[in-house]
């Protein structure tokens, strides 16, 4: 069981109503119980050499805090078919607390009036 009070350090996160800087530095992690409950409206997961829990606990823990969106990257991924299960740029929107896999690139956020995608 994850421990409620250790913060999870996404490789990016979208924070609204939340400072960009902390104490007038820059942030190294992001803890919802310090800032007033506000949690992210978006978190990104990118894959470097091996996968680390991103379709699993850290999916699972994201979605347990309200997290709107899950976004995976893996650019090893990028244009190798042999791999069918994910792809390299997958975001996920949260619905009913469950994480649905959403469809187009660039992805639209309309809760954020923001999109999502790579250049390719």
């Amino acid at each position: 069981m994850q421990d409620p009070t250790i913060p999870v350090v996404p490789d990016a996160f979208l924070s609204i109503g939340v400072e960009r800087r902390k104490g007038g530095k820059s942030r190294l992690s992001y803890a919802v119980w310090e800032e007033a409950g506000v949690v992210p409206i978006l978190v990104l997961e990118m894959i470097s050499q091996t996968l680390r829990g991103e379709y699993g606990e850290k999916m699972t823990l994201y979605a347990k805090l309200g997290v709107l969106y899950y976004v995976v990257y893996n650019p090893d991924l990028w244009g190798q078919k042999r791999y069918k299960k994910h792809q390299a740029f997958e975001v996920y929107k949260l619905v009913k607390d469950e994480y649905k896999l959403q469809q187009g690139e660039p992805y639209w956020m309309p809760e954020v009036g923001l999109g999502i995608g790579r250049v390719r």
